[in-house]
């Protein structure tokens, strides 16, 4: 069985093609490459033509209309916990935050600060990018250092930046500056001692939700059990933040 060739396909959506269908299979013409893909009906003589698999009309298809799909820019910082996708609005759907699951789909109501079932088609939406790779707290307190591709905070001058690791090594460590400012897109190399384990600093992971009620929680007498006091503080924060 024919297989789909993810490199051509690419390549075809990019420099453009000549569709001729034959059968299921769709042939592409690329006429920027030699000895790429002909089309009999336009290309030559079929029996001299070189033929070359692709892949199916349908693949052809959707990986034409995902090309052309509009790039959507979303801010993730506004979505409500547990988001998973955002959609624009359309005649299918309304424009906002929506969590996507094997079993059951939701639409988050901001009027109401709730989720409410909804029927989706995951590549109608936009998917939330997977999450970068941080230097935690937990990291930290073990004696780790951030490793390669992680994003953590770097005290300069006493004024503490956002950077991103690009080498380590048992020596030496490179990372760039990836926050605002003077010095954004500039890498940074220092040797790797006691000394850089006090300038890099974890990353809050916390929402601010969370941020809110642990320090309600800090500031609060006992009054009840604890687990019962976090529960009352995170329906409040629902209510009063509408997230």
């Amino acid at each position: 069985m024919n297989k789909l060739n993810k490199e051509l396909l690419e390549r075809a959506l990019v420099e453009g093609v000549d569709e001729s269908y034959k059968g299921d299979i769709i042939l592409l013409s690329l006429t920027k490459i030699p000895n790429g893909f002909h089309v009999a009906s336009t290309k030559g003589n079929p029996n001299t033509a070189f033929w070359q698999y692709v892949c199916t009309k349908e693949e052809y298809l959707a990986a034409k209309a995902e090309k052309e799909k509009p790039v959507v820019e979303v801010d993730w910082s506004k979505a409500p916990e547990g988001a998973t996708h955002y959609g624009v609005e359309s005649s299918y759907y309304i424009k906002g935050f929506y969590i996507i699951t094997s079993e059951e789909d939701f639409f988050y109501e901001s009027d109401v600060c709730e989720w409410v079932r909804c029927s989706c088609t995951p590549s109608d939406l936009t998917p939330r990018p997977p999450a970068q790779p941080v230097f935690t707290q937990s990291m930290a307190d073990a004696g780790e250092l951030p490793q390669v591709g992680m994003e953590c905070g770097y005290i300069d001058i006493q004024k503490e930046i956002t950077v991103l690791i690009k080498y380590l090594s048992s020596w030496v460590i490179v990372f760039e500056q990836i926050s605002e400012g003077y010095g954004k897109n500039v890498e940074i190399s220092k040797p790797v001692d006691n000394d850089l384990k006090k300038l890099l600093k974890p990353i809050d992971t916390r929402t601010d939700k969370q941020k809110a009620i642990d320090d309600l929680m800090k500031e609060s007498v006992l009054f009840c059990n604890r687990d019962t006091m976090k529960i009352c503080f995170q329906i409040a924060y629902d209510k009063w933040v509408g997230k």
